[in-house]
């Protein structure tokens, strides 16, 4: 942070830049539905966007802003139509804005958010022909989408790999759009047949377990299962190298201390404040204390302890570093936050497209996630895209 501005204003900039892009996610919507007047709103709002950031001289959000502006003015213009791949590149040069907002204003690290180069093919787009219009529009989604690129911006909802039970490894490898709520389900009672392991008849009780779980949220219907199958394709990309049984203790409890929290923090539509917040990042270790006192777990209770820590070190509980996170974390710290960019959350309520989620995760790479495993996540979503799964 080397602009020489207080706090205060800090936060009143970045707020205000989060009720606008907000507006501007809504005007992209409404443009795609066909209300081209909402054009010229989406150019005001982006006007308001370097009002607020040349009040603090944020220059690199101003230029940036200025390529979408090019790119706007011409679709005004009829220069370029406004199609859906279009559409879904000022969403993902919104998404920019908002990074390099939170780089600049607080701080934080990305990797590469290729702003320069996604300025100059903002610009190059304008200028196109209407017969080289998709073609512009796919190298920029695959710039940003680590080669995902597809003519659609729903959300995922396709379960991407089958529902074929774990095989357990030798030893667990220690790693250096509102939805309507689920209904009400009873808890079903888990026996143990005799033929059954016990690791087998753990995994299902926790499966149960995580079932009750996904009630808390109406976002996450569905949650616990598709995290597992996302977990269990990654890990298998990458020859099984964490105990496959563990990761899927560790998926389906991950967020069981969630359930010690107050119901008003879980469902609080805006941002948490910092009493909050500090016993939110408590539920990884309530989690790793439940888990722990069962015998035969201690992998997965490490997973569970550890899948909010960054590799930047600057995650929590512990603000350990990449070398001290276990693999089956950074497993799960990628696809939990996918989940949670595609189906929305209390604080964040509009879902985001597949390529804008994929590309945010790409952006944090060496910093909130580990490389290794975002190229495995990487491939997991384009071979179910080749497959039809997406």
């Amino acid at each position: 942070m080397d602009l020489d501005i207080d706090a205060d204003t800090r936060v009143h900039v970045l707020d205000s830049f989060k009720d606008l892009s907000n507006e501007m996610e809504i005007e992209l919507h409404r443009i795609e539905q066909g209300h081209m007047d909402m054009v010229d709103s989406f150019l005001m709002t982006l006007s308001n966007v370097k009002d607020n950031a040349s009040s603090v001289h944020l220059y690199p959000v101003i230029d940036f802003a200025d390529s979408l502006v090019e790119l706007a003015v011409a679709i005004n213009e009829n220069e370029v139509p406004p199609w859906k791949l279009v559409l879904e590149v000022l969403n993902l040069g919104v998404d920019r804005l908002r990074d390099l907002h939170y780089r600049h204003l607080l701080g934080h690290q990305f990797g590469d958010m290729q702003e320069i180069k996604l300025q100059l093919m903002f610009g190059e787009l304008a200028r196109s022909r209407f017969d080289l219009v998709d073609d512009h529009c796919v190298m920029i989604i695959e710039l940003l989408g680590a080669g995902v690129a597809v003519s659609q911006s729903d959300p995922p909802t396709a379960k991407l790999v089958s529902t074929e039970a774990p095989q357990a490894t030798s030893s667990d490898r220690q790693g250096s759009n509102k939805k309507t709520p689920p209904a009400s389900q009873a808890i079903t009672c888990v026996t143990m047949p005799e033929e059954h392991s016990k690791r087998s008849f753990d995994i299902e009780f926790f499966r149960v377990l995580a079932l009750q779980v996904d009630r808390q949220s109406q976002y996450w219907e569905g949650r616990s299962e598709q995290l597992n199958e996302w977990a269990q394709k990654i890990n298998a990309l990458s020859n099984r190298s964490v105990d496959p049984e563990q990761l899927a203790a560790a998926t389906y409890l991950h967020d069981i201390g969630m359930c010690y929290l107050p119901h008003e923090i879980l469902t609080k539509g805006g941002e948490l404040n910092e009493q909050e917040l500090a016993e939110m990042k408590q539920h990884p270790l309530w989690a790793y204390n439940y888990l722990i006192r069962i015998q035969g777990w201690d992998g997965a209770a490490t997973i569970i302890l550890d899948h909010h820590e960054r590799i930047d070190g600057k995650g929590y509980p512990h603000g350990n570093p990449g070398e001290l996170i276990h693999d089956g974390a950074k497993i799960l710290a990628i696809i939990d936050a996918f989940f949670s960019i595609t189906n929305g959350r209390a604080d964040r309520c509009h879902p985001r497209s597949l390529v804008r989620a994929v590309s945010d995760i790409n952006a944090r790479v060496g910093t909130q996630f580990d490389a290794y495993w975002v190229e495995l996540f990487n491939e997991m979503i384009k071979e179910a895209l080749r497959t039809g799964q997406l």
